[in-house]
């Protein structure tokens, strides 16, 4: 069975989407964490290029199966996965310079926990059906 995957392109930008989404979320958290901090800039990771990225490597057949390089602003943020993290504009600056809007943050941060669960519930679906065709439909 040459050629044969048991996981496809779905599964990789599932798994990719679950990632960077946790990623996101523990950048999300420190924002909010420095909501008091004089100076802090919040930071983000722009989830839309990551997975467009994710989708033009799985659709091109001479790269099926390489994994995503992602890079980082710097190298010691989240080693296991490297994303792309920038600083992001802010809504509106504090006299501190603090750049970070709290009802924005945790607007986000709920915006982005259903997500993550959005995709994890996808993910839970197609190894379901992994799972009964295992089974051979028995239950």
């Amino acid at each position: 069975m040459a050629g044969f995957e048991l996981f496809g392109p779905t599964h990789q930008l599932l798994t990719t989407s679950l990632r960077v989404r946790a990623a996101r979320h523990s950048l999300l958290s420190a924002n909010i964490a420095n909501v008091d901090t004089p100076g802090y800039r919040p930071r983000d990771i722009d989830f839309a290029k990551i997975l467009s990225s994710q989708v033009h490597q799985t659709q091109d057949p001479h790269r099926s199966g390489e994994p995503v390089t992602l890079i980082s602003t710097n190298p010691q943020h989240h080693q296991q996965d490297q994303f792309a993290i920038s600083d992001r504009t802010p809504d509106g600056e504090a006299l501190d310079r603090n750049g970070v809007e709290l009802e924005g943050e945790v607007t986000r941060m709920v915006e982005n926990s259903l997500h993550h669960e959005t995709s994890l519930t996808l993910l839970s679906r197609t190894l379901g059906g992994l799972r009964y065709a295992i089974s051979e439909g028995r239950r």
